[in-house]
């Protein structure tokens, strides 16, 4: 499969590390800045609902399959925000 890809083994090699060690290093360090953000909203008087509210313009716009994203779903984000704000009241 690498070969009819045009990649060598080092290549696939990278590709492959970047899939299972990089992303999802980095989809959980967005949770962790998402957790924060609401944090700073908070604290700061805002509605903590603005934060999933403004997530939800992303749901529907194309985006990288999540396998290969930096961020995670747009929808998983707003599910954990909204979890996160309902634990506070």
């Amino acid at each position: 499969a690498a070969s009819l890809a045009g990649l060598n083994r080092s290549q696939l090699a990278a590709v492959a590390y970047k899939v299972a060690v990089d992303l999802p290093n980095s989809r959980e360090a967005e949770f962790r800045a998402d957790a924060k953000g609401l944090q700073y909203l908070t604290a700061a008087g805002y509605d903590p609902n603005a934060m999933p509210a403004f997530l939800s313009k992303l749901v529907n716009r194309s985006s990288t399959p999540t396998f290969l994203s930096t961020h995670p779903n747009a929808r998983e984000r707003i599910a954990v925000l909204e979890r996160k704000i309902a634990s506070q009241r």
